[in-house]
């Protein structure tokens, strides 16, 4: 007999809707985001450090997406060109009917960076890994 689930289910992958211009891209594979601060410690006399300094902090993204769903990005990119897509807000939201809590996170600003293509023999599927440049992650 199954035990009781204390906390619910856990997100999964199919828990994972990716939205851009607020229409739901379903042949998206992966979605991989971060941030990075830069700090350094400061030093005085001796040599341990006295303080420590912050600087910018840094995003980076990428997506993988199907060939096909790729096309119908670019076919509705300005003059069929991705890397014209103006800066525009990607919306991942984690959650759904089994899930306990909905989560949004937010990568502002996006810009697609390069259009990229590989395909080797062997391949069952034809996927890209699309660099992307972000401005900020909002988690709510």
């Amino acid at each position: 007999m199954a035990g009781v689930l204390v906390n619910g289910v856990n997100y999964a992958w199919a828990n994972v809707t990716w939205l851009w211009f607020s229409v739901p891209v379903v042949g998206i594979t992966e979605i991989s985001f971060d941030k990075e601060a830069e700090k350094e410690n400061n030093y005085g006399a001796g040599n341990e450090p006295i303080s420590r300094a912050q600087g910018n902090n840094k995003y980076s993204a990428s997506i993988e997406i199907y060939e096909d769903e790729w096309r119908k990005l670019v076919l509705a990119s300005p003059n069929n060109d991705p890397l014209e897509i103006p800066p525009s807000d990607m919306i991942i939201v984690l959650g759904g009917s089994r899930v306990n809590i909905q989560a949004t996170i937010t990568l502002q600003a996006a810009e697609i960076m390069k259009d990229t293509f590989t395909v080797k023999q062997g391949d069952k599927m034809i996927k890209r890994k699309i660099p992307l440049i972000i401005a900020g992650i909002v988690n709510q």
